[in-house]
């Protein structure tokens, strides 16, 4: 009969919750990140990249994320698909949506500012001066997440196309960002992907 009970935090390793995710069991193609932890600019993707190398430890299929030509790229864009594998891997791919002042925030709002201050995992007290960049962080998320809506579409549609003809060329996530801004989208057709006007 102990008398105490140590309780961890869940994030302690890195805070995205693909463990459960990533059993092979589920058998997912596409997995929708949306990584809320504090921007670290000077180490992209840090959750991620500790996701990665959590389940290389596993031997889990991951995609390359450290490896990745748009690794470096991706506070540069308001999301990014990780889709590229080791030889003889496969395993879902994955659309990181990072938290970052980028073209959807309000205009006089700083994420970074935020979290040092109010946003801070260190802040208890939000009632103070704090609650407005509270609001305008849980504005921004909002904001970002619809403003990537149409590209998240898009590349839901891709995956199930290549997926229901077996396919294993699909466009990239380049090609589906310019087809969103020119009000297009790609279409599977007798083998061969078009870009059509919607």
């Amino acid at each position: 009969q102990a008398s105490t009970f140590t309780a961890v935090d869940a994030g302690i390793d890195f805070n995205l919750p693909f463990p459960p995710l990533l059993r092979q069991s589920r058998g997912f193609d596409l997995i929708i990140v949306g990584d809320w932890s504090a921007p670290t600019p000077t180490d992209p993707a840090k959750e991620l990249r500790l996701a990665e190398n959590w389940a290389r430890v596993r031997g889990v299929p991951f995609p390359k994320i450290v490896k990745s030509a748009f690794y470096k790229k991706v506070y540069d864009n308001a999301m990014t698909l990780f889709n590229e594998y080791e030889e003889g891997q496969t395993g879902p791919a994955i659309l990181y949506i990072p938290l970052m002042d980028n073209q959807f925030k309000a205009s006089d709002f700083s994420i970074a500012g935020c979290f040092h201050g109010a946003c801070s995992t260190f802040n208890f007290d939000y009632f103070k001066d704090g609650r407005d960049d509270v609001r305008c962080l849980a504005d921004d998320v909002y904001r970002t997440v619809w403003g990537v809506y149409p590209q998240i579409r898009q590349v839901v549609q891709n995956l199930v196309i290549s997926k229901n003809n077996k396919l294993k060329d699909i466009p990239t996530f380049e090609q589906i960002k310019d087809a969103v801004a020119e009000d297009t989208f790609f279409s599977y057709n007798n083998g061969v992907w078009t870009n059509v006007k919607e």
